[in-house]
């Protein structure tokens, strides 16, 4: 009988498995720690980009500041007054000249019931509330901005009924809000033979 003797002091021992599992664990941590590296280098750059953006507006703000200061300096001096009220004066100019009557007429056309007739119109260019006067307060008003008004009416008919038709299409009217009473009065007809007719004096707000 044939016996296999190991007369080694220590016996053969297979580690070709772990040094397998060894080279991928070292393989994941050498491809993980170039991905971190790669992350690391992109966020430094992006950081070095955002100093390089703040240093760029930070000077930008300070050129800003300083171009304000010299403007406001510019603007205290006397020749600068003079020519800012001049300024404020043909603004006020243009704004006068931008309210168009064609324009009321057409939205009133629009809104009066059947045998009613504006006798009296007037509009009030609504201002807001600044220092300077009038033209001041017309130069506050940007250019391009809707035109709001007061409009200050007489109008008539033969019935009260209409007038107060009116009144109602006002109240519910996107250009005429908030309408209000001032006074009415029956007068005479115009001619022998006619109906008395009912005037209304009333102020609406009016959006162009």
């Amino acid at each position: 009988m044939n016996m296999t003797l190991n007369l080694a002091t220590q016996p053969f021992v297979n580690r070709r498995r772990f040094y397998a599992f060894t080279a991928v664990a070292a393989s994941v941590l050498a491809f993980t720690l170039i991905v971190l590296v790669a992350v690391f280098l992109r966020n430094f750059q992006d950081q070095q980009g955002i100093r390089k953006q703040l240093t760029t507006k930070r000077q930008e703000i300070a050129r800003l500041e300083a171009e304000q200061e010299r403007i406001e300096d510019l603007l205290k001096r006397p020749q600068a007054a003079e020519i800012l009220d001049r300024s404020d004066f043909l603004n006020s100019l243009i704004r006068q000249k931008a309210v168009s009557w064609t324009r009321i007429f057409m939205d009133l056309e629009k809104l009066m019931p059947d045998r009613v007739q504006a006798v009296q119109l007037h509009p009030l260019v609504k201002l807001p509330t600044v220092t300077g006067g009038k033209a001041a307060a017309l130069a506050a008003v940007p250019m391009d901005a809707p035109l709001t008004m007061d409009l200050e009416m007489q109008v008539s008919s033969e019935t009260i009924k209409n007038l107060v038709e009116l009144l109602r299409r006002m109240q519910s009217s996107k250009n005429f809000s908030d309408p209000k009473l001032h006074s009415e009065s029956p007068t005479g007809g115009m001619a022998p033979g006619k109906d008395n007719l009912y005037n209304l004096a009333l102020s609406v707000n009016y959006a162009q």
